[in-house]
């Protein structure tokens, strides 16, 4: 460890919270930034004190450099597994800054320059870690639920009149005074927003699902998904939801195209496409969930 390069600075969309990308930002002029030209960095002039920097979406971290990750052991770690879906695993920057070093630091730039993804990905299955990259309860950020409940409205209270007092005479009673007071306005009701049917059977998978015990790319399955989901694997956001849902049939057809023309050549033939529109569109229930990963990485 003593050739270990310092800890890469890294910071998550600084400032913007969970963002249609949830950007990671790296010094541009960091090692990696500069030997992964392939992730299609966006870069960030220097503005006063704050240096140049480089970001690059989230899911695409995760997409690329994200399979070679374990579990951590405690109980906590497992429960983090259980508790996030594919559509609310999103890591902080602590978290990037360890496994990215710990990446660097294992000699994953040695090959070169990475153009392509493809060697990006043989580089990492190839390499000899210097310590395991473990994702642990802690590394997991903040996230949108798939389904959002709705929020109670609050009811207007009206104004309140002034009333001049007055003593009792002449049989007539006191009146005490009573002082204006404004109204206050209603807060109106947020309805429950609940995320689409067609991602639906997403939710109620979990990272646990998605693991694979004693492989060597345990998360494969998950960096495949985040490579169909692309911004949306963490991005519940109302207004594109059901624009994920579309996304994810067109990249699932694609790819089911690709997949039968190979499957032809080898004389195995299967309606992969056909099947993920059939899945897509039907009720989502548990009990397809492994029939639907089988069909998608299989």
């Amino acid at each position: 460890m003593a050739n270990a390069p310092a800890p890469i600075n890294v910071s998550v969309a600084p400032g913007a919270g969970i963002t249609a990308d949830l950007d990671i930002f790296l010094d541009s002029a960091d090692p990696f930034v500069l030997g992964t030209p392939f992730l299609d960095w966006t870069q960030h002039p220097a503005l006063g004190a704050v240096p140049a920097r480089a970001s690059v979406p989230h899911h695409r971290l995760v997409a690329h450099f994200l399979l070679r990750h374990e579990r951590g052991v405690s109980a906590a770690d497992l429960a983090a597994f259980d508790n996030h879906t594919p559509l609310t695993s999103n890591f902080v920057a602590a978290a990037w800054s360890r496994w990215l070093t710990n990446i660097v630091a294992s000699g994953f730039l040695t090959s070169g320059v990475f153009d392509r993804a493809r060697d990006a990905r043989a580089a990492l299955t190839a390499l000899a870690l210097q310590s395991p990259l473990v994702i642990l309860a802690s590394d997991f950020g903040p996230f949108e639920t798939f389904d959002v409940a709705g929020v109670p409205g609050v009811a207007a209270i009206p104004p309140v009149a002034a009333v001049p007092g007055r003593r009792a005479r002449g049989g007539q009673p006191a009146v005490r005074a009573v002082r204006a007071q404004p109204g206050v306005p209603g807060v109106p009701a947020v309805p429950a927003t609940p995320g689409p049917p067609a991602l639906a059977f997403l939710s109620v998978t979990n990272l646990t699902t998605f693991y694979s015990i004693g492989s060597s790319a345990p998360l494969l399955a998950f960096c495949r998904l985040a490579g169909i989901l692309v911004h949306h694997l963490h991005d519940p956001l109302r207004s594109r939801r059901v624009e994920s849902a579309a996304a994810m049939e067109r990249c699932a057809c694609r790819d089911g195209k690709r997949k039968e023309r190979n499957q032809r050549n080898h004389g195995h033939f299967r309606p992969w496409c056909r099947d993920w529109v059939l899945i897509l569109q039907s009720k989502p229930e548990r009990s397809r969930v492994p029939g639907l990963l089988w069909v998608v990485f299989g």
